[in-house]
């Protein structure tokens, strides 16, 4: 990623390329050999680039920059994560682990009372589908929200294997 530049006094943000262009008079170096504050005598300033945050079914959008200290930062806002309609078998059953439903969840798959039909997609499917009737059935049977169940797919979707 290059490097972005602040006007503090018009909070125009820019890059490199861009104030070269605007300042056509003055000579700089070939693009991105220039140490950032070569271009503060022209009134910008670097942006220090920081890590966005994480939390847990959220993500991290960038929103704006402003002055730390002297020095200025990208700026994060934390925004809920996206709920994937759809994750594999694997992540599922790890994010069930995680929550410390997989246990539970299978005792009952096992029993000879659960639907047939339900026992057949919990043994066989190789993706859960968050909208499934399925999935719904046994979401009511542990009486998990539907807020409960977006967070075990944003949970699920993040584990990579």
């Amino acid at each position: 990623m290059s490097v972005r530049f602040i006007d503090p006094t018009t909070a125009a943000i820019r890059t490199e390329w861009e104030i070269i262009q605007s300042l056509p008079h003055v000579c700089f170096g070939a693009l991105g050999s220039n140490p950032p504050d070569v271009f503060e005598p022209h009134g910008y300033r670097p942006i220090v680039e920081s890590s966005p945050p994480e939390l847990g079914g959220f993500v991290a959008e960038q929103d704006g920059v402003e002055d730390v200290g002297g020095e200025w930062r990208t700026r994060w806002r934390l925004v809920p994560a996206p709920v994937p309609r759809s994750v594999t078998r694997l992540q599922a059953l790890a994010a069930l682990d995680g929550a410390q439903l997989l246990d539970d969840i299978e005792a009952w798959v096992a029993q000879p009372d659960t639907p047939r039909i339900v026992r057949l997609a919990w043994q066989n499917a190789q993706s859960f589908e968050r909208d499934s009737p399925t999935l719904r059935y046994i979401a009511t049977v542990f009486a998990l929200t539907d807020e409960q169940l977006d967070r075990l797919f944003v949970a699920a979707h993040r584990i990579e294997v």
